[in-house]
């Protein structure tokens, strides 16, 4: 679980499988796009309405809201792996596999890393 002031976090980009639930992009203009809906992409007020709309909208397989699923994830403990030192040259392959990289902000090591369902590692 993703922990931001002790609150269950969860993100629509990263902790939905959307394939699984036959949407072929993660992106959130996609993502509407194939529940019919467009909306001007990356104004901070447009994306804000266009997660809650996304998160009212019922999902084709499970037939229950992404919220719903969302906030399933929500409470799913996750660990999170960093490759501290790993060789520059290795950074096509760490992004291939998920990583992230992460700039060194609030005193975290410069690394890449990825969250995984600690049920997994």
């Amino acid at each position: 679980m993703h922990q931001t002031d002790e609150k269950p976090w969860a993100c629509t980009y990263r902790q939905i499988d959307w394939k699984a639930k036959c949407i072929g992009s993660q992106k959130l203009d996609y993502i509407l796009y194939e529940f019919g809906f467009f909306f001007d992409a990356h104004r901070a007020y447009d994306d804000c309405l266009a997660v809650l709309r996304l998160l009212r909208q019922t999902l084709p397989v499970s037939r229950q809201t992404v919220l719903s699923a969302l906030a399933k994830v929500a409470y799913e403990p996750t660990i999170r792996l960093s490759a501290v030192g790993s060789p520059f040259d290795m950074k096509d392959i760490l992004k291939v596999r998920g990583y992230r990289w992460n700039p060194g902000d609030i005193g975290k090591p410069k690394a890449w890393y990825i969250d995984v369902d600690q049920n997994a590692a």
